[in-house]
């Protein structure tokens, strides 16, 4: 199942004018409601993670609109009445985007054990113990972008254009990833840990090994700032998405041709 914010559209507009928000899950294959709404956020979810083991589903409020207190709800998937845990997340940090065509970034994501949550704004990264709810870990930047898999690294912004790779235990710099010329939008890591890749507002998309630092791939094909991106299960695939609502899958091991696009670039707001 998947996890969406559901709110009425005067949330686009204040928050003062929701009159109805919670995170509804759907069937993943067919999207369709399963009848399950998470309740008790009290505000539009902006960010929403499940735990890897797939019991727990925890819910961002957009943290530069409302209160810092109580702002993130866990509950158990089974349980979706009222959270079983709050948490308060206190600084939402500047955010660097050039203008904010949607809610102010809010990023979560849970350790693989689900031990800790992990939640930021467009500032300081905050760890969350989940058993006591209490904040163990805070690494500094403008907004985390990607926990990798076995948990133990975490890729956050550094200023506009530039990511650093911490130690999730240390909270010491493992790399920087330097090369983009604007604004780094989206991070992903590839299944197996040894490379990440960013997605930027330069039009472009990067890969990076995320041991050294050291670029393996610049990627060009969007006319637009690229807003999102993932790999394949098996890493030999990488998927973009930009702004000029263009999708294309980039053949990382060349051996399909270098790239096709599965949506083409449009303007159209229809």
């Amino acid at each position: 199942s998947i996890a969406v914010s559901a709110f009425s559209t005067g949330c686009w507009f204040s928050v003062e004018r929701c009159d109805r928000f919670a995170v509804e899950v759907l069937d993943s294959t067919r999207l369709r409601p399963l009848e399950v709404e998470c309740q008790g956020l009290g505000a539009p979810a902006a960010a929403i993670a499940y735990s890897a083991r797939g019991d727990l589903i925890a819910a961002a409020a957009p943290f530069a609109w409302v209160d810092p207190i109580d702002n993130i709800a866990i509950w158990r998937v089974d349980e979706p009445a009222a959270p079983m845990r709050r948490l308060t997340f206190e600084d939402p940090g500047e955010e660097l985007r050039p203008s904010v065509e949607s809610m102010p970034f809010t990023w979560l994501a849970f350790s693989p054990d689900g031990r800790r949550l992990y939640a930021s704004g467009a500032g300081p990264t905050v760890a969350f113990d989940m058993t006591t709810g209490d904040p163990i870990r805070t690494f500094p930047g403008q907004g985390a972008l990607a926990l990798s898999p076995d948990g133990n690294t975490i890729a956050i912004a550094d200023g506009s254009d530039r990511i650093v790779l911490f130690d999730t235990e240390s909270e010491s710099s493992r790399a920087e990833l330097v090369g983009h010329g604007a604004l780094v939008t989206a991070a992903a890591f590839s299944a197996d840990g040894r490379r990440i890749a960013t997605a930027s507002n330069d039009e472009t998309v990067a890969v990076w090994d995320a041991v050294t630092g050291e670029q393996l791939h610049s990627l060009r094909g969007h006319a637009g700032s690229v807003l999102g991106v993932g790999f394949s299960p098996d890493g030999s695939t990488l998927y973009s998405s930009a702004a000029d609502r263009s999708v294309i899958v980039w053949d990382l091991d060349q051996t399909r041709g270098i790239a096709r696009r599965v949506l083409e670039p449009s303007l159209s707001s229809e």
